[in-house]
């Protein structure tokens, strides 16, 4: 996930086309929710929800990049410190299943 996607203030959950089609309980799920798209395979945009604790803690992440070593050129959240590079996912999920 790009910083610039996550920080982008324009990061409307639902437009107002589609906000009259929804009902009561899916317009208050996206009150809880934070929809953020990142750029998939091929260009095309994948939906990502977040919780107010995930926005919480990737809040805690983007304020002490510095602290911790994020070099500032380094455009992802989910950054590898002295790299600019991001983390791999995959490559987190398969370590910890083992």
């Amino acid at each position: 996930m790009l910083l610039s996607a996550y920080c982008a203030e324009n990061n409307e959950n639902v437009s107002n086309d589609i906000r009259t089609c929804l009902s009561k309980m899916e317009l208050a799920l996206c009150k809880e929710f934070r929809i953020i798209n990142i750029e998939g395979k091929h260009g095309t945009k994948v939906p990502v929800l977040l919780t107010v604790a995930a926005q919480a803690q990737i809040g805690i992440l983007i304020e002490l990049r510095e602290a911790v070593g994020m070099l500032s050129t380094n455009q992802f959240v989910f950054a590898r410190r002295n790299s600019g590079e991001p983390l791999q996912s995959s490559d987190c999920l398969r370590k910890f299943a083992k």
